[in-house]
This record gives C-alpha cells, structure tokens and sequence, in this order.
C-alpha cells in the first residue's frame, strides 16, 4: 500500500530537526506496517491553528487525487490544532479513502472526532462522567 508523511514545527524558536525526528518515527512504523513511502509532506514554522499551509494543502489535494492509502503523522496536533479544522481533514481522507495513521496507533473518523471533543471544552465533564462511571469520581 502506498504512504504518505506529514510533519511539522510551529515556530522559527523550534528546532527544524524536529521535522525529521517526526519523519523517521512514522517511517518506522511504516516499515513495520509493510507499506511503501511515496512522498513526505511538510510544513516548516508554520503554526497549526490553520490548513492554509502549503504541505498539508497539497497532501490533501493529492488525497483527493487518489495518490496514495495512508498518511503517518507523529500525532493529531501536527495536521491541526483545530478540532473543526481537524475534523474537516479526517472528513476529506474518509472521503478519499485513505487511513490516518499515527505513530502509535490507526486513527479513525470516529476515534478522531471523538479525540477531538474530549480535549476540547466538554473535557471537564467528560473526565467527570468516566470517573464515575468507574467509581473514582464524585
């Protein structure tokens, strides 16, 4: 199957090392998945509170255009640190066909949106309910 990765660092303070740290952890779980990489995407300081960056435009535009299965990123924060945003993207690959795979894990439509809302402003009450529900909460 055919793989894509996407990396980014937000700011000039980071170090553009951290791309290619970010690279070479999803290209060892792409390895291990048996997939074969056919392009990395990236964005270099370029903050993640929008899509209008050049990379993840173009991965998006090349999903559409059936390039490739799986994209690789080393977490959900690199692609947005938006939930709408992030929730349009995962929109766009279902659409396409195409997997979201972090470096620990397959992320799916579901998972994502979910991920999504429990790190946003129904957190609190959310970790209130599982606690309960668990019987270590109020």
């Amino acid at each position: 199957m055919r793989a894509v990765i996407y990396a980014r660092y937000s700011t000039d303070l980071q170090s553009a090392a951290s791309i290619e740290d970010q690279v070479r952890l999803c290209r060892e779980r792409l390895e291990r998945d048996g997939h074969d990489l056919v392009k990395i995407y990236s964005d270099r300081a370029i903050s993640g509170a929008t899509l209008l960056r050049p990379g993840v435009q173009l991965l998006m535009q090349d999903a559409t255009g059936g390039a490739f299965d799986h994209v690789y990123a080393e977490a959900l924060d690199r692609i947005s640190r938006d939930q709408e945003d992030a929730a349009g993207f995962f929109k766009r690959m279902a659409f396409a066909e195409v997997t979201f795979l972090l470096k620990m894990w397959t992320m799916l439509w579901s998972s994502a949106f979910f991920t999504g809302w429990s790190n946003g402003p129904c957190a609190p009450s959310l970790a209130m309910l599982l606690g309960r529900h668990l019987g270590c909460g109020t």
